[in-house]
């Protein structure tokens, strides 16, 4: 859901513009179209408007790797002693879903020293901070 305020339109626009951040914006519908059946003040819809008209639209088919998938998560349960559980889950449930995601993972584990605990939170900085 997109809010129709000025304020998270300004903070897209800075952190695009001001900031030259990456920002990724995923939907299974066009972001204006979402934006119109909330019925956002017209200024609002503008800002929306030039704020995705210099987003650059890629089209992409999510399909699990089930080989790679399968790795991963081999890979995963060796590091059962440095990763919990839940750790190990959110990394194969976050990365799996496309290539790109799967490399990103597989370099994590291979980066991570032994002996070192990654929590959720520390798992997902790295796997944002590959992303970039």
């Amino acid at each position: 859901m997109i809010p129709h305020s000025a304020q998270p339109c300004s903070s897209v626009w800075n952190r695009r513009y001001r900031d030259g951040a990456t920002i990724w914006c995923s939907s299974v519908r066009d972001p204006i179209e979402l934006l119109e059946e909330l019925e956002p003040p017209a200024p609002d819809r503008r800002r929306w408007a030039r704020v995705f008209e210099q987003f650059r639209r890629e089209h992409l088919g999510l399909e699990v790797d089930p080989e790679r998938s399968i790795a991963l998560a081999k890979e995963l349960d060796r590091c059962e002693t440095r990763l919990a559980p839940g750790v190990r889950q959110l990394i194969l449930t976050e990365c799996e879903i496309a290539p790109e995601l799967l490399a990103i993972a597989e370099n994590l584990l291979h980066r991570l020293p032994p002996g070192t605990a990654l929590s959720a939170e520390g798992v997902l900085e790295e796997i944002g901070s590959g992303a970039r």
